[in-house]
């Protein structure tokens, strides 16, 4: 669901797991409610405390553009892409903490990265 848009969907356990003798066994019944909420699109993605790297070369990394559906997969990849980015460019023990911002009543999200660099390795 939250590659579809859904960034705030949830599942919520409405039943403890449990076999239906009572007996431990390979099968269980479970009830869960499933909400997917509205459907956000990306606004944009904002970059905090970089300066190893540019802005424009941190959003590259990311499928996503402003009017895209919200992807957590697609964040996820992006993220991936900037590690790899950093890490070719020396920067073993940076931090990225990605926050979403969302705003819900344009059904917007921005994504926030708030990247602490570190110091590069010598090579």
């Amino acid at each position: 669901m939250q590659d579809r848009g859904h960034a705030k969907a949830t599942v919520e356990l409405l039943q403890p797991a449990s076999s239906p003798t009572g007996q431990p066994s390979q099968s269980m019944n479970v009830s869960v409610r499933v909400s997917a909420g509205v459907v956000y699109t990306l606004s944009g993605i904002s970059v905090e405390g970089a300066q190893a790297l540019s802005q424009d070369e941190i959003i590259q990394q990311f499928p996503l553009h402003p009017g895209d559906l919200f992807s957590a997969t697609a964040i996820a990849k992006g993220l991936d892409g900037m590690r790899k980015l950093y890490e070719s460019r020396g920067y073993i023990s940076f931090q990225i903490i990605p926050r979403l911002q969302t705003d819900d009543v344009r059904h917007t999200a921005t994504l926030i990265l708030d990247i602490k660099e570190g110091k590069p390795t010598a090579a």
